[in-house]
């Protein structure tokens, strides 16, 4: 999961700017760094969902690397509200 091709980073990367589009236009989720900050943690968020949740079998897609769908979306959903908790809690 550390060394990647280019076609696993480039889904992952479609995922993430997927979801931070998401958050930042229809949820109203707002970091403080800004949208290109939330779009590199969703993309870590992505990256590290699948060793989270699991790879799904029928939701992956193999081929020079493994990119697990619903787990990178759950990911990156809850790694960009994770640091929107954190960045509450900092504030008070």
């Amino acid at each position: 999961m550390v060394y990647m091709s280019f076609l696993p980073f480039l889904w992952q990367a479609i995922i993430a700017a997927g979801v931070s589009l998401i958050c930042y236009y229809l949820l109203k989720v707002r970091l403080a760094c800004g949208y290109w900050s939330m779009l590199i943690i969703a993309w870590f968020g992505a990256w590290i969902g699948t060793p989270v949740f699991g790879a799904w079998r029928y939701w992956t897609w193999t081929s020079g690397g493994t990119v697990s769908y619903i787990p990178a979306i759950l990911g990156a959903f809850a790694v960009i509200y994770l640091m929107k908790g954190i960045g509450i809690w900092l504030k008070k």
